[in-house]
Parts: structure tokens; sequence; C-alpha cells
């Protein structure tokens, strides 16, 4: 852990034995209580449980729990825990495990909090979305796989099972013959498929495919509407007309199909309903006070997004049925309820207006709402959620020898759910937060949250620049560029960011070019909360491009490339292009650029455009996601900035630092 990365005052962890006294224990193995119990923990462990009359507490340090519950900590089944620095907003609000789509820097982060190193939820991380790629050429996510032909699913899923990821996640847009074949790929590995449901597939289909969890209920209208309602022409995740017209004795059968086969569903309807709200609504929910100005614009941003992808020409008229469609699920939760489909809590947090922690006792409550007692609900944030992963020996519910996970709460959350949001502590892989910790925690979140982002150091070099993303100023860029004896360069860069729904981090590159800008060297690390990634690329005399590349999460790759040299990529580095404009001044040219994907070196075809003078453009389409740069030059050179849209309609501006 570096906490140069983690702007936040955390708590020491416990040590030596802890006794809970005096407190009602909701252990969540059937619906029950034990009054007047103490519990022994020790090392993030239950020791020994039982009434206080038969627990020998001598020599240790003594909670009163008198008047108070506990019950296992919440785990929420679908959300992108990115930033450390959100950990307040999780443990405030009694979740000590989250499911979360990866990256290695979620990976590492895992590890990080695994150890103990700062309290936070545990994690279980499930590989980046593998998905297809849509009209436009493209996977639907930026951080999406593409996987275009079966014969990628074995290597896929070996990767990411050798990597460290605990599921396999396949999303929205792959065809079914690559969906079956990443079925049997995981099924030969010995790990679960969780499922986006494709659009080009029912749920049955999927499910007969391998899908054995499907996160959110997008897609679940498709051979499952009404017979009066027609069949869109391009079915879209974010398409929420077809959820208003479901034919619900279609989905009780399907219900019946999932429950025979134990197919799983986190249902996520707090973000169903969350993309519903007026702006009213939205601007008033008092979490806001955790989420930065520029998360917000963000979120003003994707609704537009959505509201394209459902190709409705206003967003009122796509939240209109967004609150339709709401309803309608919660329809569809109360029937899987009643036909036996195991069920999970999750938020799919962080999306619009939908803010990690208070969004899961939302659920929690849509969860009653559609019918289940406390109990049922809370089992399908505790214990359910544990034999989901295969791991009820070990946490899920209280008892000897289990993680020491636990919520304890002013009031009895078997009788109403709501006793959860009015938590009195935590305790979280050997962490004790009392309510006074969770209240500094979260009020150091909150000062985050309204301040611009604290940014890493960064050496003053030659130049620096300032990048905004949505308005707000979110990095800087200290650079140096230097000529060499044989007419070459040497490039230098700093880049300290901290991207919206992402973590902060440092770049620092090395970059040796020929006169020409083809890469001879380059030499990079990223710096981050969990760790470091490190790469080596080199030009060899044979005329082949090596890189070797340590992960942050610890894993080791090398790859090789063969061709003629070559410029770097936009992504090796961002200082280079105005240099080039001004020496080069490239009307219209196609280019090879040498990148990093996944470990590998790619190469990628760069547009380099004039656009008018002192305006030029760059441009590159990846699997992943386009990129479009305008720069703008001063007449002697001077780089005066860059403007792109990045792949979430953020606007990216780069502009000299004064």
């Amino acid at each position: 852990m570096n906490p140069e990365f983690l702007q936040l005052d955390l708590p020491q962890r416990l040590a030596g034995r802890v006794a809970l006294a005096h407190v009602t224990v909701v252990p969540m193995d059937a619906e029950r209580r034990l009054p007047d119990h103490s519990l022994v923990l020790e090392d993030g462990l239950i020791r020994a449980l039982g009434p206080v009359r038969e627990i020998n507490t001598t020599g240790m340090r003594v909670i009163d729990g008198s008047g108070k519950y506990v019950m296992p900590g919440l785990a929420d089944m679908y959300t992108h825990y990115w930033d450390p620095a959100d950990c307040p907003l999780y443990l405030a609000h009694g979740i000590t495990l989250v499911r979360t789509v990866g990256t290695p820097f979620q990976l590492a982060m895992e590890r990080v909090a695994e150890r103990g190193e700062f309290p936070s939820p545990r994690m279980i991380t499930i590989s980046p979305p593998i998905d297809g790629v849509g009209p436009n050429g493209r996977t639907d996510m930026p951080r999406g796989v593409a996987m275009t032909s079966p014969e990628q699913a074995q290597p896929l899923v070996q990767r990411f099972v050798l990597g460290g990821y605990h599921q396999i996640k396949a999303f929205s847009l792959l065809q079914p013959e690559n969906l079956r074949a990443l079925g049997r790929a995981s099924a030969g590995a010995g790990v679960r498929m969780t499922a986006n449901c494709p659009n080009a597939m029912t749920f049955e289909e999927a499910i007969e495919a391998g899908a054995s969890c499907f996160d959110q209920l997008h897609n679940i209208a498709r051979g499952h509407l009404r017979s009066d309602a027609p069949v869109p022409e391009r079915w879209d995740r974010f398409d929420p007309v077809p959820g208003t017209r479901l034919d619900f004795a279609a989905i009780r059968r399907l219900a019946r199909f999932m429950a025979e086969r134990q197919t799983w569903n986190v249902p996520t309807l707090v973000f169903h309903q969350r993309g519903g709200l007026s702006p009213a609504e939205e601007m008033a929910d008092p979490q806001l006070k955790y989420v930065s100005p520029s998360s917000i614009k963000d979120w003003e941003s994707t609704l537009i997004r959505w509201a394209r992808r459902a190709r409705l020409d206003d967003v009122d008229r796509w939240r209109a049925a967004a609150r339709e469609r709401a309803i309608a699920f919660l329809q569809v939760v109360s029937i899987f309820h009643e036909e036996g489909v195991p069920l999970l809590t999750g938020t799919d947090s962080l999306n619009p207006w939908n803010v990690q922690g208070a969004s899961l006792h939302e659920e929690l409550a849509n969860f009653v709402a559609a019918g289940m007692s406390p109990f049922a609900a809370l089992r399908c944030a505790t214990a359910e959620a544990a034999r989901f992963l295969g791991d009820s020996e070990r946490w899920g519910t209280v008892a000897p020898g289990k993680r020491a996970d636990l919520v304890v709460t002013r009031s009895d959350p078997l009788r109403d759910v709501r006793a959860l949001r009015d938590i009195d502590a935590v305790f979280v892989n050997g962490y004790h937060l009392a309510r006074a910790d969770l209240d500094s925690l979260l009020a150091q979140r909150a000062a985050l949250a309204a301040a611009p982002p604290r940014l890493p150091a960064v050496n003053l070099l030659q130049n620096t620049w300032v990048e905004r993303i949505v308005g707000a100023e979110t990095g800087r860029i200290a650079w140096r560029h230097s000529r060499l004896a044989d007419g070459g360069w040497l490039i230098e860069e700093q880049h300290a960011a901290a991207v919206p729904r992402r973590h902060v981090e440092r770049r620092n590159t090395r970059l040796v070019l020929d006169q020409d800008f083809k890469l001879q060297s380059c030499a990079y690390t990223v710096d981050s909360f969990a760790g470091s990634e490190m790469g080596q690329i080199r030009r060899s005399a044979r005329g082949e491009y090596r890189i070797t590349l340590k992960e942050v999460d610890g894993s080791e790759s090398r790859d090789t490339v063969t061709g003629d040299s070559m410029l770097p990529s936009e992504r090796l580095s961002s200082t280079l292009w105005p240099l080039l404009f001004a020496q080069q001044s490239p009307r219209n040219a196609i280019v090879p650029a040498l990148d990093v994907e996944g470990g590998n070196l790619v190469v990628m075809d760069l547009r380099l455009a004039m656009k008018d003078k002192g305006c030029w453009q760059l441009s590159v389409e990846r699997l992943t996601h386009a990129t479009e740069q305008t720069y703008r030059l001063a007449d002697d050179g001077r780089f005066l900035g860059m403007q792109e849209m990045m792949p979430l309609l953020w606007l990216r501006e780069l502009v000299p630092f004064s």
C-alpha cells in the first residue's frame, strides 16, 4: 500500500482479543435471535460465541453491546470498487464484501485489502468484461476485452484464471457461438461464468450456453415480450422500452427454468430506479456530498449517451421509460422469489445517481417490497452471497471459526431492514470501526469530493500542462524534451492523474526516439495505491520491438513485434505530438504506431491530419474505443491546447500551466 495515493486518516487494526458482550446475535443461519450473547474476536475471526455467562473475557478488551444487535456484514455483489478512497462509503453502510468487475489494479487492491493494510471491504474481483464488437467495430465498454471468434475462449479464460480473477464476466455484444465457447472454457477451468445477457440471446439461451448468473436484468425482455408488443429492430441493454412490455406469464416460465438450474440473478433494481429519477430528485439526494462535481457532470453525460443508445430523442423520454421499466423489474424479482430463483443484492454503483453504500440499503428495501421477509432479503446479502461464491465455511453467518466481518445495529434487522441505516459499529478483517470512526471516515470522504483532486507529486521538469476532464482539473503533466547527439530525442514525462470513476495514479515515462520520432526505447512505471506497473520496450538490431511488463497485480509478460521502426502511440507519450506537428506538419497521413494492450505489443494505425492553420488532428480506432484528439499550435509552434471527447462523453483538455 502506498499512502501517498490515499488521503485518508485511517484507524489502526485491532491488537489482541476483543469481546463484544451482552449483544443479541442474529446469526443468519436461520430466522432466530440469540439474546445476551458474547463474541470473542481475534485476527479477524470469531474465536468464541455463547451466552454471556459461558464466555470468559478476563484480560480482554470488552465492548458493551447491551441493547444492540450483531449480524454478518453485508455483500454488494455487483459494484465498481475502483478507488480505495471509496472504502468509507461501503464500510459506513455495513458492507464488508464487494464483488467488482476487475482490472489488474483491482486484483492488486484486493490483495492489499485481504492483508489488512487498510480498512476495506473484502473484494471478489471478476474478469474484465469479455465482449463482442458492435456495428461501430468496438466493444460495449471501453475496458472490455474483444472476443470475435470461439478460438479465443480458451486463452482468455486461462489468462484471467491464472491471473487470479474469481469469475469470468461475459458481456452484451458476444455472439451466441462465442458465449457457448466461453462457457465451455470456463467449465473446463472450473470457474463460474457470469453474464450481462448478450443482446443476441434470451436468458434461456445464455443459460444453456453456460451462464450461471445474470448481473442485472438487461435484455430479459428478449423472448418474453407481450404478444402485442413490437419486437425491437435492434436490441440494446440501454433501451428501457422493451422492459416495459413484459409478458409476466413468460417471465414465470423463465423463473421456473432458472430455479430448476439454480441460475443466480443480481437484479440491481436500485440501478434501474435511479436512472429514472427526475433532475430535482437526483440533486436532492444527501449522498451526493460524497460525489465529486466532475462525476455528477459525467452522470449527466452518461444519461445523454444512454438515451442515444436507445434511439430516444431526449433524456426525459428515456427517464420516463426507465421509471416504467423499474416498476416492471420489481414484479420480475417478485416472481423470481416466488419460484425459487436464487437472488443476490447488488447495486451497479457508481453509476448515475447511484452512490456506493446507501444504494445497497435501498436494494434490501426493494427485495422486501418484492415480497420477501426481512430475513429472506438479508440472506441475499449474507449467507446466500457466501453460498454463491462457494465460501459458506468461512463467512455469511455468525459462528465460531468464521470471519469476524460483522455489523452492529441499534435495532432489530429481522424486524425491519431499515435497522441497517442506523449502524453502531462495523468489524471487518481485524478492524473495529465504532460510530465515531465511521463518521470521521465519511467526513473525510465528503471533503475529498468537495475539493479539487489531491494529485501525487510530480517533479518540475521543463514544462507543465494541466489536464481537465468535464471542466475540472484532474491532472498535471510535467515534461522535458532534449535533443540527443545523434539528432534523436529524449522525452521525459510525469503524469499525475485523478480521472473520474478511477483511482489516483502517477505515470513516469522516458522515451528515446530517432530524428524522425520513431521509437527506439521506452521505460515507464505507473505508481498507485496498490503498487506499481513497470514496462520496458526496446528495439533490437534485428528489427524487433520487445516488451517486458510487470503489472501492478504482479503478473509478468513478454511480447515481440517485428517490423519497421514506428512512432509510439498517443498512450505511450502525451507530449510528443505538438513537437511532431511543428517539425513535420503532416497534412493527411496514416502511420503505424506501437501500442501496449493487455500486456502485448500491438500496431495501430494513427491518422494525422492538418485541419486548419495551427490545428492538427490525431485519431485512432481501437476495438474498445475510438480516440480523436485536436491540437492547437501558435505560429511559432508553441502548444496552445488539446481537446478530445473520451469514450464516456467526457471532454478532456490539456492546456499549458500558467
